[in-house]
């Protein structure tokens, strides 16, 4: 366990659940601070049901925690993002720079597609990830 892993630990269970992005440069600074790691989940507001789908997935779901967790609500950002399309998940892998988009309907199947496609193919088993294999 490193110092900015702890760091990183105690921001997650005393701070927000998902970090509101309101700007272009918001989410440059969120992904460069997460090393190009995240899950962003793009909504029309704070009433959505699937936004707090979203929130209660990151509080009680070990797989959404693994990600940090970004919120948008501006319908620029949300164009440039993922096209305007609302609801969205955009996630930012960390190990390479493809990203995924996951749209609408299909959100029900987040736990299922951020396993599918949140990960390498090939890593190194240790105790923070063994329980996916």
């Amino acid at each position: 366990r490193t110092a900015k892993d702890m760091i990183s630990w105690l921001k997650k269970k005393t701070g927000p659940l998902a970090e509101t992005l309101k700007t272009k440069a918001d989410l440059d600074a969120f992904l460069k601070e997460n090393n190009n790691k995240g899950l962003v989940g793009v909504f029309k507001n704070k009433e959505d049901k699937d936004y707090k789908e979203f929130l209660q997935n990151l509080d009680s779901d070990k797989t959404f925690g693994d990600f940090p967790a970004a919120e948008v609500f501006d319908a620029t950002l949300a164009k440039e993002l993922v096209g305007g399309v609302v609801p969205s998940l955009k996630l930012y892998r960390g190990f390479d720079d493809k990203t995924f988009v996951l749209s609408g309907d299909k959100l029900a199947e987040a736990k299922s597609w951020l396993l599918g496609n949140g990960y390498p193919l090939v890593e190194e088993i240790g105790a923070e990830n063994f329980q996916r294999y």
